[in-house]
């Protein structure tokens, strides 16, 4: 996915209540699939905590599984 279209879709989530990281993640696992917390954290340049956070924060808003 090309950089203009993943930021028009970041843009479109955090419209909808996602904050930044939230949706970056989000892009992030539409892109890679199903993957270990580490692997998410590396695709979206995040630290590994951090993205173990932001799952957590996705899975109880239902958006992630």
């Amino acid at each position: 996915m090309d950089q203009e279209k993943k930021l028009k879709i970041q843009s479109a989530l955090e419209k909808i209540g996602l904050t930044e990281k939230e949706a970056l993640v989000y892009i992030t696992l539409t892109e890679i699939g199903e993957a270990p917390p580490s692997v998410v954290a590396k695709n979206a340049k995040l630290k590994r905590p951090t993205t173990y956070i932001i799952l957590d924060q996705l899975v109880e808003k239902g958006i992630v599984g």
